[in-house]
């Protein structure tokens, strides 16, 4: 039988804001009483495959249910102190998903090199736990230089999407790799450094990347892989 997946006694709270859009990113430290029974899971589960319709450069697996219903939960409250959803608006849980790097840089599609928002909806939000032990990449956030756009919003979503490609059009594809840092294309604003048992989340809106370290972050299939959970929440 898996062990019971307990909230910490005492998470604690920061708060990074960032860009010139002063967009919050919430940071939560030690989430879980313990974070060994979700990766006995992770491990246990043979179901992980690559997402069809995904830009992700891995496999993906379900969440166990209680999983994921207690990270939703937890968001849900944190979401509702430090951002503006209305009251009559219920969280939804839209995706919930184990995820591990597995793309060689080499096979990284031109999508793949460069920063993505998950939806474009005003009131979508990103949870991400980080869980396997090691020393991992982090996750970065972005500013897109040609258009200025930090957040991609329904308003935003044409003329970035426009102006990505004619960029690729006029300068050619980014290098075969995982964006790491400012290029001249998109603008580092902010970072979180990986740690096991941390929780972030922020805005689904909001440009980033897994800030992905090739030597340790692309699992192929032996030691530790840099394995996250990541749930999408809609308010609707």
């Amino acid at each position: 039988m898996s062990a019971e997946i307990l909230l910490g006694a005492a998470p604690q709270y920061n708060v990074l804001t960032v860009g010139e859009e002063r967009t919050r990113v919430l940071i939560i430290d030690g989430l879980l009483d313990d974070v060994n029974p979700v990766c006995e899971r992770a491990r246990a589960n043979m179901n992980f495959a690559p997402e069809a319709g995904s830009y992700y450069p891995g496999v993906r697996a379900k969440l166990p249910r209680d999983y994921g219903m207690l990270l939703t939960r937890f968001a849900d409250n944190c979401i509702r102190q430090q951002y503006a959803v209305e009251d009559d608006l219920n969280a939804t849980p839209c995706a919930a998903f184990y995820s591990i790097v597995t793309t060689p840089e080499d096979r990284l599609s031109p999508l793949q090199r460069i920063p993505h928002f998950d939806r474009h909806e005003r009131h979508v939000y990103a949870v991400m736990h980080y869980v396997a032990p090691g020393e991992f990449g982090g996750t970065g956030f972005f500013r897109h230089k040609p258009t200025g756009f930090e957040r991609v919003g329904v308003d935003r979503r044409e003329p970035y999407l426009n102006s990505v490609t004619d960029f690729f059009v006029q300068h050619g594809e980014p290098p075969a790799a995982y964006i790491d840092g400012t290029t001249n294309q998109y603008e580092l604003i902010g970072q979180v450094d990986y740690k096991p048992n941390r929780l972030l989340i922020y805005p689904g809106n909001l440009l980033h990347s897994g800030l992905i370290r090739p030597a340790t972050d692309i699992y192929a299939g032996q030691g530790v892989a840099r394995l996250t959970a990541n749930v999408i929440i809609n308010y609707l």
